[in-house]
């Protein structure tokens, strides 16, 4: 069906944002900063959505998919899985919290504040009025990330 072949587009792009985060995590894991790993985070999932701007603008943006796409979204970044798992174990090393709602707080501030500047891109995509630019300006995307880390230090 048409909804099922979308859950399985929706399904493969996540699972290709969770693959590179986690090489990333494994990669970097205590050999570079906090800031330098969100900055290689951040880029590669801004660039990500803008190749693929328009299948994303289709799947998280069109009211019929919402719905399907958020659930997805939730389950990918937020179940109790590997990924999780190497993401929270990350932040309790950084941040020398074994507090579990502590990281869980953070790791939610983290993905908003990822999360949002990508939309609103992909929202604009359609509308050139009032472009708001957002990580494609790099003195930007320095400010933001420094004021990232210092909401979740």
């Amino acid at each position: 069906s048409k909804e099922k072949l979308i859950e399985i587009v929706i399904e493969e792009i996540l699972q290709d944002i969770k693959k590179h985060i986690t090489m990333e995590m494994n990669n970097v894991l205590n050999k570079v900063s906090m800031e330098d790993f969100l900055e290689q985070v951040v880029s590669y999932v801004y660039n990500f959505a803008l190749d693929n701007a328009g299948i994303l603008s289709y799947l998280f943006l069109t009211r019929e998919q919402q719905i399907a796409s958020t659930n997805q979204l939730l389950d990918t970044f937020f179940s109790d899985s590997e990924f999780t798992k190497l993401v929270y174990s990350n932040m309790k090393n950084k941040s020398q919290s074994n507090n579990p709602k502590e990281l869980m707080a953070k790791y939610v501030m983290i993905f908003s504040s990822l999360a949002i500047p990508l939309f609103i891109q992909l929202i604009q995509m359609d509308s050139p009025k009032n472009r708001i630019e957002t990580f494609r300006d790099p003195e930007f995307k320095q400010f933001y990330l420094k004021q990232l880390l210092t909401l979740v230090e």
